[in-house]
């Protein structure tokens, strides 16, 4: 064995590097197990909100699993020192699925506006603890330099005999232990700062993971712990006359994400913005490419050809599954107050649009799909509404939010001219 030599990184690796460290980490927790041998995916990850001690796991003497729980270890041990933070694990679980499933489905969505957000926020997180950890890095690194100077004093003292060898030995030791200790700190201050350095990359690789998990139905270990990395638990508030219990989750590398905050601007954004498009894309159906400079869509990068006010599109496609969905979007438009739309200069375009919406569902049937301005522009209108003002599934969601940007973008390609 001592005549062995080791050489990292000669092979191939077989899985990544972050995913071996997380299985690791997953074998190497301590899942505290219930008299009747029963352990929790959560074990080991949800602390106290007002304490910070673990929730210990328990479970109910009768093996129904709906009883499982988590409580505060402390008030376990004295309840004069923390209020009960009782939860169900079912409870919990839900919770923190919805909450994933909320995160990964936005980030799905508004991707480049979740990097701008968590950028600023991980840039003023990481500032206020890097001036803080610098600080005292600065302060270890001279209280060191002072000691080795103090060693070399009393070292001298000793030899020149002004300092007798029991006074130097106590001294010696204190002085070597102290420094030690503060040797042990810088080590962990600097691999702290490199941390918080490295937390734009932190971001990368969570939104690559929550691509992983989007549409995620189940938590599975694996899953838990690659996305999350704790979960505190409020006490219940009962002051309503219902209990009220909210959790806070931490993610792993980004810390707590304010989805709250980001779906309500993201909403703000979409209210503010409900008038504009309808205006906006009649410009450029009247008025030509001279009003793309202040369009908020994008270009749809495919081949396209007008012929007479017919659109011949031909790498854009709705497909068959799609048009019922489509159907009933369209015929959603109907009831639209003309107020939705914002101001318009005629208003009997209004009227014309809905008249191309009602005809629509025959033509998106038809084996060759040939559609006018008037009616890409239905199509984009009823898509939007459904966005915007309706209930939807989060999948019919992201399928009408697609097909709106199509549609907004096909109108967009090129210079349509006058309606035939």
């Amino acid at each position: 064995m001592e005549n062995q030599a080791i050489f990292p990184d000669t092979h191939e690796r077989i899985i990544d590097d972050d995913v071996f460290e997380k299985v690791r980490e997953i074998r190497s927790q301590r899942h505290r197990m219930t008299r009747t041998g029963k352990s929790s995916i959560f074990s080991g990850m949800v602390y106290c909100a007002d304490c910070g001690s673990k929730m210990q796991y328990g479970s109910s003497n009768h093996r129904d699993f709906s009883q499982d729980f988590f409580d505060c270890s402390l008030h376990k041990k004295n309840g004069s020192k923390c209020k009960g933070h009782f939860i169900r694990v079912k409870v919990l679980e839900g919770r923190v699925l919805s909450h994933v499933q909320r995160v990964t489905d936005y980030i799905l969505c508004h991707e480049d506006y979740f990097r701008k957000v968590m950028e600023e926020q991980l840039r003023v997180e990481s500032t206020e603890k890097l001036t803080v950890l610098k600080k005292q890095l600065a302060r270890n690194e001279k209280r060191i330099a002072g000691l080795r100077r103090l060693f070399m004093k009393i070292y001298e003292d000793n030899v020149n005999g002004k300092l007798s060898d029991d006074r130097f030995d106590m001294m010696s030791q204190s002085y070597d232990a102290e420094q030690k200790q503060l040797e042990e700190e810088v080590l962990s201050i600097q691999q702290e700062i490199e941390v918080q350095e490295q937390q734009i990359e932190n971001i990368e690789k969570f939104v690559q993971k929550a691509h992983k998990y989007v549409h995620i139905e189940e938590l599975t270990p694996y899953a838990l712990r690659e996305l999350v990395s704790a979960i505190y638990v409020d006490a219940p508030n009962k002051s309503s006359g219902k209990r009220v219990q909210h959790i806070h989750i931490k993610y792993d590398g980004l810390g707590y994400i304010p989805l709250d905050e980001l779906e309500a601007k993201e909403r703000r954004d979409r209210s503010h913005a409900k008038s504009s498009p309808f205006r906006e894309l009649l410009q450029i159906l009247f008025y030509g490419n001279s009003a793309l400079a202040t369009s908020p869509f994008p270009v749809l990068q495919s081949s396209q050809n007008r012929k007479g006010g017919i659109f011949m599109a031909s790498q854009f496609q709705i497909r068959t599954k799609d048009i019922p969905l489509l159907v009933r979007a369209l015929q959603s438009l109907e009831a639209v107050p003309d107020t939705w739309f914002g101001s318009v200069d005629d208003p009997s375009l209004i009227s014309e649009m809905k008249n191309a919406a009602r005809a629509l569902p025959v033509k998106l049937r038809l084996k060759t799909l040939q559609l006018s301005s008037l009616d890409v522009l239905a199509l984009q209108q009823a898509c939007c509404y459904q966005c915007l003002e309706c209930k939807l599934s989060r999948q019919d969601y992201k399928l009408l939010e697609n097909y709106s940007n199509q549609f907004a973008a096909l109108l967009a390609s090129g210079n349509l001219g006058m309606l035939q």
